[in-house]
């Protein structure tokens, strides 16, 4: 597999994640805390859970494809 799909996916991954955690967050609002084992509450975490995994997932994969790029700590940038 080559660096550029690697880079891609990765940027997929960490894309759908942050919308799925976006997306679990909300229900929050409404619901409140009112019952965490109620069904609401435990797919909502469950969501926020995958959304987390895929945006863990996501990052080393976009920090690899653009840390040549940035040097150390973007310092030798010209």
């Amino acid at each position: 597999m080559s660096s550029t799909t690697l880079y891609r996916l990765s940027g997929l991954s960490l894309l759908i994640g942050s919308v799925l955690v976006i997306l679990g967050i909300v229900p929050g609002f409404f619901i409140g805390d009112q019952n965490p084992a109620s069904t609401i509450s435990v797919v909502t975490a469950i969501i926020r859970l995958v959304g987390a995994m895929l945006a863990a997932l996501g990052l080393p994969g976009v920090y690899a494809a653009s840390h040549k790029k940035a040097g150390v700590l973007a310092w030798d940038r010209p």
